[in-house]
């Protein structure tokens, strides 16, 4: 009756917090991670993290990408790139190797960049 599952993996597993959801803790994951809800706390990817417009983050965040259109109240450390869209609002710092951002985008915090592997302070 019911057909068996064949489908393989194709790439990271990605996690997905959908609109209307209200996550508070700290959360950890391995895979992409994509915010379309609000979460307080921290969150901790070892991939790619994207916060889509429209979405609150009260929270520290550590990734490998991170990805901006909504908004963080928070820090952001990552091992590579932050992008931040027109739509996106950080209050707060950055530590990355690569940063871009797009025209109408609001960042008020400090950063660092560099070529230095991001570690825990």
């Amino acid at each position: 009756m019911f057909k068996e599952n064949r489908m393989k993996p194709t790439g990271d597993l990605e996690t997905i917090i959908g609109t209307g959801v209200n996550l508070e803790g700290n959360f950890v994951a391995e895979g992409n991670i994509v915010i379309r809800g609000h979460v307080k706390g921290s969150v901790e990817t070892k991939s790619d993290l994207k916060i889509e417009a429209g979405s609150t983050v009260e929270a520290d965040v550590k990734a490998k990408n991170v990805f901006l259109a909504g908004e963080i109240k928070g820090n952001i450390r990552v091992e590579e790139r932050v992008s931040l869209a027109s739509s996106a609002r950080l209050l707060g710092n950055i530590d990355c190797k690569f940063l871009s951002v797009e025209d109408g985008a609001v960042f008020n915090g400090e950063c660092r960049m560099g070529e230095k592997k991001i570690t825990e302070e």
